[in-house]
């Protein structure tokens, strides 16, 4: 209010507020929502590509549901692999912003298949909108043009998975 701090000092300290926000924000959503057996997933953004709002918003809209959701954002292909074969999820979410991560995506999804053959993925993003067909293309076992679609989906496939549990027990 009295114009004491820079416009960058300024821009500085929302973010770390935000920070705080956002790790206090899963704090408390653990508190108050169970999630059924199961509803955990990651969600990654491709490697090389620049745009993972897609994918925060996302997980966020998960977490918000009681689901345990790790978000993997900005790392190469290699590190991604490691790190999803080191977490053992049943559940991936990647996020396509353009049309140009195509062959990532299908390169990503044979490595996962390779080291992680029980993993369901999931592509969402603008270029599911562009070309619904690109699940089939990158062999991903849904695509989702937009969040809601993508949560239908991932709570389904839990639904499923959980049906598969209880007749097994």
């Amino acid at each position: 209010e009295r114009d004491e701090a820079s416009a960058a000092e300024v821009i500085l300290g929302a973010g770390r507020v935000y920070a705080i926000l956002r790790e206090l924000r899963t704090v408390f959503l653990a508190e108050y929502l169970i999630a059924p057996l199961g509803a955990e997933a990651i969600f990654a953004s491709v490697p090389g590509e620049v745009h993972g709002i897609g994918a925060t918003i996302a997980a966020d809209t998960l977490r918000r549901k009681g689901w345990d959701i790790t978000l993997l954002l900005g790392l190469g292909h290699s590190a991604l692999v490691e790190e999803i074969a080191r977490l053992k999820p049943t559940m991936v979410g990647l996020s396509m912003a353009q049309s140009a991560m195509t062959f990532p995506v299908a390169r990503l999804i044979v490595a996962l298949r390779v080291r992680c053959p029980q993993v369901w993925v999931l592509v969402g993003g603008p270029v599911v909108t562009d070309d619904p067909d690109v699940a089939r293309i990158v062999d991903a076992d849904a695509a989702a043009r937009s969040i809601d679609e993508g949560v239908e989906l991932m709570e389904n496939h839990l639904a499923d998975l959980n049906r598969l549990r209880s007749d097994r027990a």
